[in-house]
């Protein structure tokens, strides 16, 4: 019995290099025999395939599209501007014997025709237009028409030229709805180009939390595959240890539950993990039939990512459309009252136009009866009395500008605690991130010395159980830490906008690259 005794002490530690061989030969087998396709995935180039195949991704992309031509189109609405117009048109109107002994004219009936050439541009800094033309005009007449014209010019039509006319126009004076309108819009394609970042940044941001599922899924699984072995394995020696009475009754029956649930844990994990596993392929659009992925954890970052909270705010003030779209509001507000400030009083238009016109009854007679008018028109409206409609509209307008500034302040101290709440979970993490390293090094380091005491018969069952326990805790606590640090930097990025890490705003997907 001694000798037998001598004979397993002596193996002992054959026996345990050999189950921990298994193990690590049924982690490497269980990704070859999925047919040998297996799609390699960093946290970096996840990100890389989410931003280019998340719907998300595509519906920001199009709408960023839509805002750039509107943009555009805006610019050019504020060039200068060329058409051309044609006008035909037959007029038949008959009219009461009253109303043409009273006007003196009888029935009108003409067919007509014309063309206009139509030159206009902005002037900026009034928000008026200065506007040529040119246009020429046939017209037939028909009825008593005709013969009207034909007594007093020989023919029953007419020709009418305007060879040129200049002019500037001006809307509602000391109110330039141009100048508005340029901040307005600048407003809004600065936000347009922040919401195509900020949406880049949030898928960023759940690609990255959909990745560290899988990952700590995996870790888990393939932790627990090689715990249900190396326990199928100490069940084992334990039986043939028992039959000798090597050990006692309860020791082996210990052996025995941990190899039960040892083997629960790898059913319960493999679910988890092939749950995790659809939700990744399908967030990123993948093909999911004979497909194993294999994911690479990312790195500590190589240096202490240190962010000010008040400068987080700023650039979350400067980049983040949440606040673009509310000054984009405030903005309009303010257009508002200042059109219903000035209208309140009193409204005065301005169009002033120099030309020369032509008429005759043909087209040869229009070379030479050049005659030049000028046309000064000034409107001038005052409300008498309108029971108060344009000083409503004016406290309106004030109304929704105090409501926008409110908003504004209300969107700052709301995205001001998210942020230092974010930046201060993320210098925990940081913290954690260092300490669970150190503690996982340290498990194995422990790990490694408890599994030579095992197997030299110096620690029992018990001691050793608890040396990989504590093992596999501290490789989970380490994948969670990253996990937690990159999920609290990935949601400050998409607050803020802006790589602390390699110091830049996040203008463009290209720029978000960091690992």
């Amino acid at each position: 019995m001694i000798m037998i005794r001598r004979m397993l002490k002596a193996s002992l530690p054959f026996i345990v290099v050999c189950i921990f061989t298994m193990s690590s030969n049924a982690q490497t087998s269980s990704a070859a025999n999925n047919g040998g396709n297996v799609l390699s995935l960093s946290l970096q180039n996840t990100i890389d395939i989410a931003c280019d195949s998340a719907l998300q991704a595509f519906q920001a992309k199009y709408i960023l599209e839509s805002s750039q031509l509107n943009y555009q189109s805006f610019l050019a609405s504020r060039k200068w501007q060329l058409g051309l117009k044609f006008n035909p048109s037959y007029e038949h109107l008959s009219i009461s014997p009253e109303a043409y002994y009273a006007s003196g004219a009888g029935s009108n009936n003409a067919l007509s025709a014309g063309a206009t050439l139509d030159f206009n541009q902005l002037i900026g800094s009034t928000g008026g237009y200065i506007y040529a033309s040119s246009n020429i005009a046939w017209s037939e007449f028909f009825g008593d028409n005709a013969d009207s014209y034909k007594a007093a010019y020989g023919y029953p039509r007419m020709f009418g030229a305007t060879p040129i006319r200049v002019g500037y126009r001006q809307e509602l004076i000391g109110y330039n709805a141009a100048e508005w309108d340029k901040k307005i819009q600048e407003k809004r394609i600065e936000t347009a180009l922040n919401e195509y970042a900020s949406t880049i940044a949030s898928i960023s941001e759940t690609a990255a939390g959909y990745f560290f599922n899988y990952a700590s899924s995996k870790a888990l699984y393939e932790m627990h595959v090689v715990n249900a072995l190396s326990a199928d394995s100490l069940y084992k020696i334990g039986q043939e240890k028992f039959a000798i009475t090597a050990i006692r009754k309860d020791e082996l029956l210990s052996l025995q539950l941990q190899l039960m649930n040892s083997q629960n844990d790898v059913r319960s994990s493999f679910n988890e993990l092939e749950q995790a596993k659809m939700s990744l392929m399908s967030y990123l659009k993948l093909d999911k039939t004979g497909l194993d992925l294999d994911v690479t954890l990312p790195n500590n970052p190589d240096h202490a990512i240190i962010v000010d909270p008040e400068q987080a705010v700023e650039y979350a003030k400067a980049h983040n459309p949440a606040f673009g779209q509310v000054e984009e509001a405030s903005l309009q507000a303010q257009q508002e009252v200042d059109r219903t400030k000035r209208e309140k009083n009193f409204q005065m238009n301005l169009d002033l136009s120099v030309g020369l016109q032509k008429y005759g009854p043909s087209m040869s007679d229009l070379g030479s009866k050049n005659k030049p008018y000028t046309v000064g028109q000034v409107t001038l409206a005052i409300p008498l009395y309108d029971h108060g409609m344009r000083r409503s509209q004016y406290n309106a307008a004030k109304s929704r500008l105090e409501y926008y500034n409110v908003q504004q302040m209300e969107t700052e101290r709301s995205f001001r605690e998210n942020i230092y709440n974010t930046i201060r979970d993320l210098e925990m993490q940081q913290q954690m991130l260092t300490d669970t390293q150190k503690a996982m090094e340290l498990a194995d380091e422990s790990f490694v010395q408890n599994q030579y005491n095992y197997a030299q018969g110096l620690s029992d069952i018990n001691t050793f159980t608890l040396a990989q326990n504590r093992k596999d805790n501290a490789h989970i606590n380490y994948i969670n830490a990253l996990r937690s640090f990159w999920l609290a930097y990935y949601r400050l990025c998409s607050l803020t906008l802006y790589d602390f890490y390699n110091m830049k705003p996040l203008l463009n997907p290209d720029s978000f690259h960091i690992l």
